[in-house]
């Protein structure tokens, strides 16, 4: 957002916080953390004549070996019943005694439950159950290193990829926006009747701009030959939608910074710098790992409003990032770089009092991250990958004024198509993040406007229609300094 003969204040700021990971564990090295809540007693049981108890359920990994001993009191006539439901076939025992059965589970996100039910039977015979479980490990020691290092690849290939779709959305829709605040909202410069509005929605996830062109009677469009600082923070999280049956768990929250300075070289055409940091935490409970860092970002845009509703930008930029990661026993850090560009063209339009903003875009971004080798002594080679969004849709607002103040509250709708290619994608993994191919974004906010600054906030929800669900929060305003 660039801010016109004064210096923007940043006053807002998206919170995010998530849970810490399950602390490491010393004898179920190699375990999912669901064979940890056996151990720990999550299916052991009793029950008594003519009742049932049932436990709760448990998310399992492929590999996890589970072997329950059940003891079943006889007493009388009655007997007692033991079912495993969810199991592929499944387990059950209908009569009194002492068994051991041994499951193996072959689907990662196995949901199990025990049902252990006592036998009613005629005073004074009694039938009522027990239940004890242990789990345990189909590899050895050494075989369950190599596994939790093959799982951390999978957390660092994946797991990056998210954190690159999230800043690669945050940082291009926030360079957009400073570029139509800069621009005038794609206005020229030259008089004509019918011109376009003097305030522009933004494109695609950007907050409105130019509004105190309406609540103050000082220009806030930029004068040609001056810098015009900008800023906003933008915070997105993940969130697994359990009915996609192709995707596995992710969740997590990243928060994305940018900041910059953009200057009329002449009517219509403006260029710019543009910095920004990141910070990321992500949880992935199917490879139990979870990958965390930050980055520093820097780059260059320009703009070009070449007709009188229409605007051209570009913008290209470079990201310094450090990874940590993490899978069960295996862990360790490593450095990336990554190349990020955009271009798109956006409409602004006045239709009657409303304010109509259409646009198309394409973002792109490479990644290369270094070798390195993890906390197993296991070398993990180094990998590159890309990723990019087509978008097309518009936004919608309405003005409303009251003295001094000027209140636009505004909806868009966007069709996305995503692309990507990865080195390093296991099939042998679940996959998490958004996959390739069409979703909708859906986006809403408003912006208060007055002669003492601005205050605009927006939330955005993505992945619909793709089986997660990506979510964003941005706020920020502006106090001038004249």
């Amino acid at each position: 957002m660039v801010i016109c003969m004064r210096t923007a204040g940043l006053i807002g700021a998206a919170v995010v916080t998530m849970a810490g990971m399950h602390a490491a564990r010393a004898q179920s090295a190699g375990c999912s953390a669901a064979v940890q809540q056996l151990e720990q007693g999550g299916f052991n049981g009793s029950v008594g004549a003519g009742l049932s108890k049932r436990s709760a359920p448990i998310a399992f990994r492929a590999g996890d070996t589970l072997t329950f001993n059940i003891t079943i009191n006889n007493f009388g006539p009655g007997s007692g019943s033991w079912v495993l439901a969810g199991s592929n076939p499944p387990q059950s025992i209908n009569t009194g005694g002492s068994f051991t059965v041994t499951y193996t589970v072959t689907v990662n996100g196995e949901t199990l439950t025990e049902t252990l039910t006592g036998q009613a039977s005629e005073p004074p015979s009694f039938a009522g159950g027990t239940s004890t479980v242990s789990a345990t490990c189909t590899s050895n020691t050494a075989e369950r290193s190599t596994t939790d290092s093959q799982r951390l690849a999978a957390v660092q290939a994946q797991g990056s990829r998210v954190v690159g779709q999230t800043s690669g959305a945050a940082i291009t829709g926030t360079v957009n926006g400073a570029i139509a605040d800069g621009l005038g909202g794609g206005n020229s410069g030259a008089p004509a009747s019918g011109s376009a509005p003097p305030f522009s929605l933004g494109a695609g996830s950007e907050q409105i701009s130019r509004l105190g062109a309406i609540a103050s009677p000082r220009n806030v469009g930029s004068s040609q030959g001056d810098w015009r600082p900008w800023a906003t923070v933008r915070g997105s999280g993940w969130e697994l939608d359990d009915r996609n049956p192709n995707a596995d768990s992710i969740k997590g929250n990243q928060i994305n910074a940018t900041f910059g300075a953009g200057r009329l070289l002449m009517p219509g055409v403006l260029v710019g710098v543009v910095g920004g940091y990141e910070n990321f935490k992500y949880e992935f409970d199917s490879l139990n790992g979870r990958l965390q860092g930050n980055g520093w970002t820097a780059g260059a845009y320009a703009g070009w409003a070449f007709a009188q509703n229409l605007r051209f930008d570009v913008m290209g930029a470079w990201t310094g990032l450090s990874y940590d990661a993490s899978a069960g026993t295996a862990a360790g850090s490593f450095i990336a770089n990554r190349w990020l560009i955009s271009s798109g063209v956006t409409g602004t339009y006045q239709i009657n009092a409303f304010i109509l903003e259409p646009s198309s875009r394409v973002y792109a971004l490479w990644e290369r991250q270094d070798a390195w080798t993890d906390s197993l002594g296991a070398s993990q080679a180094e990998r590159g990958f890309s990723i990019g969004r087509v978008s097309t849709g518009a936004k919608v607002g309405y003005p409303w004024q009251a003295v001094g103040t000027t209140v636009v509250p505004y909806v868009g709708l966007y069709g996305d198509y995503r692309f990507s290619s990865d080195e390093a994608l296991s099939v042998s993994q679940p996959f998490v993040g958004l996959s390739d191919g069409w979703s909708a974004r859906v986006t809403t906010g408003a912006v208060m406007a007055f002669t003492g600054g601005r205050l605009s906030l927006e939330g955005e929800l993505g992945g619909i229609g793709a089986g997660d669900r990506l979510w964003s929060l941005s706020v920020r305003g502006s106090i001038p300094f004249y």
